[in-house]
């Protein structure tokens, strides 16, 4: 099967792209210009014109299935005011690649973040959707535009917990307490809540799995691993 993935790059991209290695795989990876390595595509995906360039190159392999993994976080690398209009820009040039390269099934991970922190534990796909960071808010609108625009294909969006595991480099909670604890022998926990986390494999299995998932409409998942755990037993 052929498949592109955005952000192939990233924490779970590189992940994914392992465990998809008996399949045809195209990766996008951000840069500033434009520029082919094999299978791989260096581009901005807010960029028109380097949209426009991969569409070209692309437009005959008939790619069967795109995971759309590319995003602005709050581990993005900025020290100001985080702008995550970039992630609407991406979206609406995603839309595009799809519509250009008749793709037949979109994943989209958003996560948990998009739920009203006050939603009656356990968490299901219809509680509340009341995100209350800017991120959460970010991946919410980008959910309601790929669920109104993508038209004729099947769009399957993930809301997933915590990942975790090899290759973490953000400054997530497990990342940020293992640094801590090997740099200055201790690690300062300031928030008393529970998380539900994933293993970026388990992850991986999941999103292989739902390449060929019969579907008869767009899906909504949430994906944990069904427990929660307070930040203090992490530590």
């Amino acid at each position: 099967m052929k498949i592109m993935i955005s952000g192939a790059e990233g924490f779970i991209g590189t992940a994914l792209t392992k465990n998809l290695k008996d399949h045809k795989v195209y990766r996008l990876k951000h840069s500033r210009s434009f520029s082919q390595n094999k299978n791989q595509f260096n581009l901005d995906l807010t960029n028109p014109g380097h949209v426009d360039k991969l569409i070209k190159k692309t437009k005959d392999l008939k790619i069967e299935a795109l995971f759309h993994l590319a995003a602005i976080t709050p581990y993005s690398g900025q020290k100001e005011h985080i702008n995550f209009s970039d992630d609407l820009k991406m979206a609406e040039l995603v839309k595009k690649i799809c519509d250009y390269l008749n793709i037949k099934r979109f994943i989209f991970p958003s996560g948990w973040i998009v739920y009203s922190p006050k939603a009656n534990i356990p968490i299901s796909e219809n509680s509340l959707l009341k995100p209350n960071t800017d991120y959460g808010k970010s991946k919410l609108k980008l959910e309601n535009f790929f669920k109104k625009n993508l038209k004729g294909l099947q769009v399957i969006i993930l809301r997933i917990s915590s990942v975790y595991g090899p290759g973490q480099e953000s400054s997530g909670l497990i990342p940020t307490l293992v640094k801590a604890a090997l740099n200055r022998h201790e690690m300062k926990i300031t928030s008393a809540v529970r998380r539900d986390y994933l293993y970026v494999e388990d992850l991986t299995m999941i999103l292989r799995s739902l390449i060929h998932l019969k579907i008869r409409n767009n899906l909504i998942l949430n994906i944990g691993s069904g427990k929660s755990t307070e930040v203090i037993k992490v530590a």
